[in-house]
């Protein structure tokens, strides 16, 4: 069960108009959620006698657009309050529904509406392709698929066109037109309440994000001769991956880019600051950046001088030497302080590039597997302790000197393999005396006691697969995140021991625990497979008993099933979801 953020929702609906959708949010926290999982495509040719398949008239009106979206449907006689969380092909998904005169009841807090006539064509394997007219033609096809396995193998029939399931010009929400009711609108902001500060600034997803950027680039360089590009962000938030290099490449001959990490004066001049001052400065504060050379370099620049640019060395964190840069018609500064007023007043074009907390942590954490400078421990700690903080104080004040915001939230369907650690797993719900393991020849390994924390963020999709989890196993803490399953019982992981002070830390960030799962694990060994026996009470106080397998990547399906056979078991009873949606 997902869990609506109540303290959100009180700031939100404090006002008595808003009593009726604030006790009708809390009741939907006890409906039993699902996900979705939906692409969505425009059309290439209409299919042949459209008015043969069913339909119906759909009208939809919107109270709140962000994350979680919340809606009103009318779909010919029925009355549906929906509430949404997510983005991209996944969402989760609650539903309520609604008399007639509560749906009027809440018509006057509607903030945008749309209508549309919906047509369900039938697919292969079982699925349905719901074809959306739109009064002004517009056409957008959406298919919904059982599991994440059946939507990665889809192929899309011929008549439809390109795949558009990550531009959210196509959401329903968007493609909605605005009603004038300047007071739900300031309300419904304040479901972002770490961009308050910035809300009126708009906010686009990746792709439409960047294409807004590439555009407002090709149209100042048409009548200037210099166009300066600033595009900021915390850490791992993609602004120089996926917007800065990809703009840049965008130009090739007439561009170039500069990162800010070039001015990075170098651990003597922190040691040094330290010794002066008596402070100690970190690597995510601007005051180890030579700011004031990089803008004087910006305005040499943009009167066509060259400029000498440090080069800084990483390993040895110091500069060393410069390179001569010719100035180009189109520069583009990228770094975590690219909007700090001194540099923002040069340019012309200024984007952040915004990710949430929740996944800015585990992007980095992935990051930083493979530049092993640092133990997980310790660059979770560092992020925690300084990054974050130093995000919070230094960057996100500048957020307001932006022209656009670029949301690049973490996709865990398409970036989870940068792990590069999975996990294959598959349960039983089975009982079984130690006699009889011990006659098969089945040794026992340890036992031991198992306490699971699972944890709500509100960007999150742990519906869809993916959860984190703080374990307490004796003296022991141990963080962990799994993502959406690869296959049916394989998932991508990421698991490490923390210490106390983290957890707390973790605890504060993700504040509400979801769920909290206590077991006995017996774990035993069986020709080179380990396996777990595991006693659970569930949510009923009913005790229960799973065995749990973990098999080797290299496995066959035929080694596997020849396990199975051994312990009596029979593949068709497995379970392949976790014990947070089991127990």
């Amino acid at each position: 069960m997902e869990k609506l953020q109540g303290s959100d929702f009180d700031t939100i609906l404090s006002e008595p108009s808003y009593t009726l959708l604030k006790q009708l949010l809390n009741n939907l926290e006890n409906k039993e959620s699902f996900f979705e999982i939906e692409k969505k495509f425009l059309l290439k040719v209409l299919p042949d006698n459209l008015d043969t398949f069913e339909h119906s008239s759909i009208e939809q009106f919107y109270l709140f657009t962000w994350d979680p979206e919340v809606r009103i449907r009318k779909e010919d006689d029925s009355y549906i309050l929906t509430m949404k969380k997510g983005k991209w092909e996944c969402r989760v998904e609650k539903e309520h529904d609604i008399s007639l005169e509560i749906f009027q009841s809440l018509l006057p807090l509607v903030k945008s509406s749309i209508s549309k006539k919906r047509y369900k064509i039938p697919l292969d394997n079982n699925l349905i392709a719901e074809l959306n007219l739109y009064p002004d033609w517009k056409i957008v096809i959406e298919v919904e698929f059982p599991n994440q396995e059946s939507a990665d193998t889809f192929i899309a029939p011929e008549w439809f066109w390109e795949e558009v399931t990550t531009n959210s010009a196509y959401y329903n929400a968007n493609l909605a037109t605005p009603l004038k009711d300047k007071k739900l609108q300031n309300i419904t902001l304040q479901c972002k309440p770490n961009l308050l500060q910035n809300n009126k600034i708009e906010k686009l997803f990746l792709e439409e994000g960047y294409q807004r950027l590439v555009n407002e680039i090709r149209k100042l360089s048409e009548h200037q001769d210099t166009v300066v590009v600033c595009v900021a962000g915390g850490s791992a938030s993609g602004k120089t991956s996926q917007v800065a290099k990809r703009a840049y490449e965008e130009f090739q001959d007439n561009a170039m880019i500069i990162s800010m990490d070039n001015y990075y004066q170098g651990i003597s001049y922190m040691e040094s600051y330290k010794q002066q001052t008596g402070q100690e400065l970190n690597f995510d504060q601007p005051e180890v950046l030579d700011i004031a050379l990089l803008q004087k370099h910006l305005q040499l620049l943009k009167q066509g001088i060259s400029v000498d640019v440090p080069n800084y060395n990483f390993k040895k964190w110091e500069r060393e030497g410069y390179t001569s840069v010719l100035p180009k018609k189109i520069i583009i500064i990228e770094g975590l302080f690219s909007l700090v007023d001194t540099i923002a007043h040069e340019a012309d074009i200024k984007t952040y590039v915004d990710v949430s907390f929740h996944w800015m942590l585990l992007r980095r954490l992935m990051r930083d597997i493979h530049r092993g400078s640092r133990s997980l421990q310790q660059n979770m700690e560092y992020i925690l302790k300084t990054a974050e903080p130093m995000k919070q104080k230094y960057i996100d004040p500048s957020i307001r000197n932006s022209d656009f915001i670029i949301i690049n939230d973490y996709n865990p369907h398409k970036e989870s393999s940068n792990a590069n650690v999975s996990e294959q797993q598959i349960k039983f719900e089975w009982t079984i005396s130690f006699d009889s393991l011990r006659k098969l020849g089945i040794e026992k390994l340890w036992s031991t006691k198992q306490t699971d924390y699972y944890f709500n963020s509100p960007t999150s999709q742990w519906e869809c697969g993916e959860f984190v989890k703080i374990r307490q196993e004796g003296d022991s803490l141990i963080f962990g995140y799994k993502w959406p399953q690869l296959t049916n019982w394989k998932k991508y992981k990421l698991e490490f021991e923390i210490s106390d002070e983290i957890k707390n830390n973790l605890f504060q960030h993700y504040g509400e625990i979801m769920k909290v799962i206590s077991k006995e694990r017996e774990v035993f060994s069986f020709n080179g497979i380990v396996f777990s026996i595991d006693k659970i009470t569930d949510t009923h106080g009913k005790k229960r008993n799973f065995i749990e397998f973990r098999f080797s990547d290299k496995m066959s399906n035929e080694e596997i099933s020849q396990i199975y056979e051994k312990f009596w078991l029979d593949e068709k009873e497995s379970i392949n979801d976790s014990y947070f949606n089991i127990i």
